[in-house]
């Protein structure tokens, strides 16, 4: 198995887990006070279960891959490890407070952190996620790659952003106001 297939098909079965740890927090908000930490490994087990249907079945590399030009390949690349890196940063400067910890034990010294990629943009995680997955396709050129990849991007601004914002507001108040005011969504502001 080539690198871009292995990329495509670890791309393809991580992402599920994405929508299947948020979107039920989010839209079932007594959740997180009824399950509290047991909903990790009820969530990660859903999610082994789809992991491995898409691994099982090959569902990554269905209709593929498309024939890409070399630069698009290369461009893939980089988008890939570029959004490895700037995961890696967030979780750096998120410490504690990712993946949800927040969410079931909320702390006082909790803060909101804009320091680091958090000062360019309100949501560096949400774009490393669109950079890892469309340089997944681009590199690998499976279409179900690129449909992910879009998928992630139209769940990203629709509903987890505005989810997360909304949390914020209520728990920093003026400080997330005054923070976002200053600070772009997704893509960060390039100045001279």
């Amino acid at each position: 198995m080539t690198a871009e297939k292995i990329v495509a098909a670890l791309a393809t079965a991580f992402w599920p887990l994405i929508p299947l740890f948020w979107g039920p927090l989010h839209l079932f908000p007594g959740l997180k006070k009824k399950l509290g930490p047991r909903y990790y490994p009820l969530i990660l087990g859903l999610w082994l279960v789809l992991a491995g249907l898409i691994l099982s079945f090959g569902l990554y590399s269905r209709g593929g891959p498309w024939p890409l030009p070399a630069v698009l390949h290369w461009l893939g690349w980089g988008l890939f490890l570029g959004g490895l890196l700037l995961q890696g940063v967030t979780i750096l400067y998120l410490r504690d407070q990712i993946v949800g910890r927040p969410h079931f034990r909320p702390r006082p010294e909790d803060r909101l952190v804009t320091s680091g990629p958090f000062r360019y943009l309100r949501h560096p995680t949400y774009l490393a996620h669109s950079l890892i997955f469309f340089g997944a396709f681009l590199l690998s050129g499976y279409p179900v790659v690129g449909l992910v990849a879009l998928l992630d991007l139209l769940f990203n601004c629709f509903l987890l952003i505005p989810w997360e914002e909304r949390e914020l507001r209520e728990r920093f108040g003026e400080a997330y106001e005054a923070y976002a005011r200053r600070t772009p969504r997704l893509f960060p502001r390039w100045r001279s």
